[in-house]
């Protein structure tokens, strides 16, 4: 199974393999895949890299950016026709089963999409047709931050309870509180607020006001304070989790954890639920299931704790 991350501007796809998730690479060992579709000289649909070459010469040749537009009544014109944001979107999907095949070296079997928290129920359901017209064989969405938890978790195996999640990039800014124990996987609270640039993350001001409000909101909903926080992990771009990291520091006092491949960790999450997420059925009816909440109100059985799943290699 795979786990795909359909990141702002770059995707990319990860499998769980025999010494757990990687993720794959293309011919040119590039693992970021360029979020682009165009049309060639010929009329024919690329994606990726190749898209990105066509649409920096031709600008009206194609899109990017259509994540952001999925669930809006928005179209594209290029390659005489119109193309809506879940038409593109499939495009890059079949773009990215491809990639995975050819790493592979056999078809890639189900896959699990991670897609960013806000995204409302028009969006998700865009996300699963274009799926569905990919040819994809969709297993299902996973948030971004709880892909990140279960990245972070299966690197650091070992009993905790409270971890906040807190996700920025120039589109959106999420904060995730989580309940973790080896049996147990559940989101108690979510939420966030508006990305920054990368001017923006230079004025410390504007890091904090963003990171405020969202924090605290996240944690009211969850009946708890910063310091029962025993674990706060940090995603997005580098220089987003540079500007958290040092905002929390001297605001709050807290250290904070990131994955060792920060903008690898929401494809390795996603690949590590795909990996469990096949069992899951099997221990439907079996009392004390090990369970994943993947969004507050919405719990997954498991079939394999974290821990389990990593001395299992």
């Amino acid at each position: 199974m795979l786990g795909i991350d359909l990141g702002a501007s770059h995707g990319r796809v990860a499998v769980f393999g025999a010494t757990g998730p990687r993720v794959l690479e293309d011919r040119d060992g590039a693992s970021a895949v360029p979020m682009a579709v165009a049309v060639d000289g010929e009329g024919k649909p690329v994606t990726g890299q190749a898209a990105r070459k066509i649409l920096a010469e031709r600008p009206g040749a194609g899109a990017e950016g259509f994540l952001a537009d999925l669930g809006k009544e928005k179209t594209y014109a290029f390659g005489g026709r119109a193309w809506t944001p879940a038409e593109c979107l499939a495009l890059y999907l079949q773009h990215l089963a491809r990639l995975a095949e050819a790493a592979l070296g056999a078809p890639p079997g189900p896959a699990v999409i991670a897609v960013p928290a806000y995204f409302h129920d028009g969006q998700r359901q865009a996300v699963k047709d274009a799926a569905l017209r990919a040819g994809l064989e969709f297993k299902l969405l996973l948030n971004e931050p709880t892909a990140v938890a279960l990245a972070w978790c299966f690197e650091h195996p070992k009993d905790r309870r409270l971890v906040m999640v807190l996700e920025l990039d120039a589109r959106a800014f999420d904060v995730t509180l989580l309940d973790m124990l080896p049996e147990r996987f559940e989101v108690l609270a979510a939420d966030g607020g508006k990305g920054l640039g990368a001017a923006e993350l230079r004025d410390g001001g504007r890091v904090a006001a963003a990171l405020d409000a969202p924090l605290h909101r996240a944690l009211r909903q969850a009946g708890k304070q910063l310091k029962d926080i025993e674990e706060i992990l940090l995603a997005g771009g580098s220089e987003h989790v540079e500007a958290l990291e040092a905002t929390l520091r001297d605001r709050h006092r807290r250290t904070c954890a990131k994955p060792s491949r920060p903008e690898e960790a929401v494809a390795l999450g996603a690949a590590v639920f795909a990996r469990i997420a096949p069992d899951a059925a099997k221990l439907a009816e079996a009392p004390g299931a090990p369970i994943v909440q993947t969004k507050p109100g919405c719990l997954v059985l498991l079939a394999l704790g974290l821990a389990a799943l990593a001395a299992s290699l």
